[in-house]
C-alpha cells in the first residue's frame, strides 16, 4: 500500500475547494498527495510529480473552468488514463476536455463538504474500487443508529453496567464540527429521537463551510412548521465522573429570520430518571436575525448524574448556525475541558 494513494490534480485557482476534497478524503480514511506550494527549493517540479503520480493508487482530477485549459492539469489526468486509475471530477458546470469525456464524472459543483451527499458518496464508491482506504476517521466513532428506529425513552436511560451504544458517545467529540459526517450527520451528534420528547424530524441539518473561520459549522434550519414545532441536534455522554460537578456547555450561534426561538440546551439524566438538569435558554432566547456570539450554560450537576445531554434547538421557523462548542468542568485552576 503505497504512501500516497490519492493523487489529486487541481489548477492553483481552485485551491480552496480542492481543499475541501482533501479534508474529506482523508476522513474517510486516505492519504492524499496535492501540490500545496510546497515543494523543497532546489527540487525539480515535473520530477517531484511524476514520482507522486506514479506511487498513487488512485488519480483524481478536478475539472473547473480554470483546470481544463491547464496543460499540467491535462498531462497529469491523462496519466491517470492511461494506468486505468483516473477518477475525474467536475467542480464547474464546464465542457469535458476531449479524451476523457467517455468517463463517468462524479458532480460536485457547488458541493458544501457534506458527506452523506449522494455524488458525493459515489465519487467515494468510484475510489474505494481502486483502492480501500486504510482506516475511515468515522471507524472511531460508534456506529449511530437509523434515524428510523427511536432509541430508550430519555426517562429511563441505559444502565451503568451496560457499555454505551450509539447514539451515545463515551465522551464529548467533533465540537467544533470539523470531523467525518456519519449518515448526513456530523460525527458523535443525531437528531434527539428518543431522548427529546416531541422533537420534530422534518428540520434540515447539514455540515456547512465556515468561510471567515477557515472551518466547519452545523446549520439546522425549516421554512415552514407547524404550531409548536422544533427540531434539535445534540450528543449524550456517560458522565458519572462528572456528578456534582459545576459544567458549562457554551458555544457560538448564529440566526437568520428565527421566528420562534432557539438557543443551546443542557440536561443532566440518572441512571434510571430524566431532567435532574434542564436548561434550554427558553428565557434568554435567540430571535430573528444575529451574527456568530458566544453562549453558555453553567449547571451543578446533581449526584445521582449519570448521563450528560447537550445540543442546540431551534423552535418554529428560521435558519440557525452552531460552532466551536465545548463541555468545561470547573475546578480550584478554573475552567477546563472535559
Amino acid at each position: 500500500m503505497s504512501a500516497n494513494q490519492v493523487f489529486l490534480s487541481y489548477a492553483s485557482a481552485d485551491r480552496a475547494r480542492a481543499r475541501l476534497i482533501v479534508r474529506a478524503l482523508e476522513d474517510h480514511g486516505w492519504s492524499v498527495w496535492w501540490d500545496t506550494g510546497g515543494i523543497a527549493p532546489g527540487e525539480r517540479f515535473a520530477r517531484v510529480i511524476t514520482q507522486a503520480i506514479q506511487a498513487a493508487r488512485v488519480v483524481v482530477v478536478l475539472w473547473s473552468t480554470t483546470s481544463v485549459d491547464s496543460d499540467w492539469v491535462m498531462d497529469e489526468a491523462d496519466d491517470g488514463k492511461s494506468r486505468g486509475i483516473l477518477v475525474p471530477v467536475l467542480i464547474d458546470d464546464v465542457e469535458i476536455p476531449r479524451g476523457f469525456r467517455q468517463l463517468q464524472h462524479a458532480w460536485l459543483i457547488d458541493w458544501s463538504g457534506a458527506s452523506g451527499n449522494p455524488e458525493f458518496q459515489k465519487f467515494v464508491k468510484a475510489i474505494e474500487r481502486l483502492a480501500p482506504p486504510a482506516r475511515s476517521a468515522a471507524a472511531d466513532v460508534p456506529e449511530r443508529s437509523s434515524l428510523a428506529q427511536p432509541v430508550a425513552d430519555s426517562s429511563a436511560p441505559p444502565r451503568l453496567n451496560v457499555a454505551v451504544k450509539p447514539p451515545a458517545v463515551n465522551r464529548p467529540i467533533n465540537l467544533g464540527f470539523d470531523g467525518p459526517v456519519v449518515d448526513g450527520l456530523p460525527a458523535g451528534w443525531f437528531n434527539s429521537l428518543g431522548y427529546v420528547s416531541g422533537v420534530s424530524l422534518s428540520y434540515e441539518s447539514r455540515v456547512v463551510h465556515r468561510p471567515e473561520a477557515n472551518g466547519y459549522c452545523l446549520e439546522l434550519q425549516k421554512s415552514t412548521v407547524h404550531q409548536q414545532e422544533f427540531g434539535s441536534v445534540m450528543q449524550r455522554c456517560a458522565a458519572t465522573r462528572l456528578a456534582g460537578q459545576t459544567v458549562r456547555f457554551q458555544g457560538e450561534l448564529k440566526s437568520e429570520a428565527v421566528l420562534g426561538w432557539a438557543g443551546l440546551w443542557l440536561r443532566a439524566d440518572g441512571a434510571q430518571e430524566g431532567n435532574l438538569f434542564f436548561d434550554n435558554m427558553h428565557r434568554r432566547p435567540i430571535r430573528g436575525t444575529t451574527e456568530w456570539t458566544p453562549y453558555h450554560i453553567d449547571a451543578q450537576l446533581p449526584t445521582a448524574t449519570r448521563w450528560l445531554n447537550f445540543g442546540v434547538v431551534l423552535s418554529g421557523q428560521g435558519r440557525i448556525w452552531v460552532d466551536n462548542c465545548r463541555v468545561l468542568v470547573w475546578d480550584e485552576a478554573g475552567w477546563r475541558d472535559w
